[in-house]
């Protein structure tokens, strides 16, 4: 089961996988907040390159300082969508190459940021298309305690978590 709060439109998913709800003591300046009961150890989001993910980074940053977590995320780079009338050509390698190089980048990127922000994790290369998204960033969301996400193109996180659940 699945609770979701949304704060600074950013959404955080949390995974029930146990325990009761208690009001958790807050760190200096915070105010207190219902939190559930078991240990955060995974916090997952994304990264496209945009400013918004950009911002739902640092939140997820702030999610991961809070509970202690480490964080996981996904460095994604689009590849364009494809369907069985397309011919294979030596073009789609090149352009599945350079999505796999933006990738990589992304992820030196954000290992940079978690090291400037002195948090633990990492992150890895997610190529997909934008059609394929939400399908596959939800099967890796049932791995994860925390997901934290931006709200995208009006994307209706109730959709998302429904999405996930089919999956699971």
């Amino acid at each position: 089961m699945q609770e979701s709060y949304r704060a600074n439109k950013v959404h955080i998913a949390l995974r029930r996988t146990g325990g009761n709800t208690q009001t958790s003591q807050p760190r200096a300046g915070a105010q207190k907040i219902r939190t559930l009961a078991m240990r955060h150890s995974i916090v997952l989001t994304f990264y496209d390159g945009s400013q918004q993910s950009m911002a739902q980074l640092n939140s997820a940053i702030e999610v991961a300082r809070w509970f202690d977590a480490e964080m996981s995320v996904a460095a994604v780079a689009y590849l364009p969508e494809y369907d069985s009338s397309t011919p294979l050509c030596s073009d789609v390698a090149a352009i599945r190459r350079q999505a796999t190089t933006t990738a990589l980048e992304r992820s030196r990127e954000i290992f940079s940021v978690l090291a400037a922000q002195k948090v633990s994790g990492g992150a890895f290369p997610f190529l997909t298309t934008r059609e394929s998204f939400e399908r596959q960033f939800a099967c890796l969301a049932t791995y994860a305690d925390l997901v934290v996400r931006s709200d995208r193109e009006g994307a209706d996180l109730k959709q998302q978590n429904q999405v996930a659940e089919k999956v699971a």
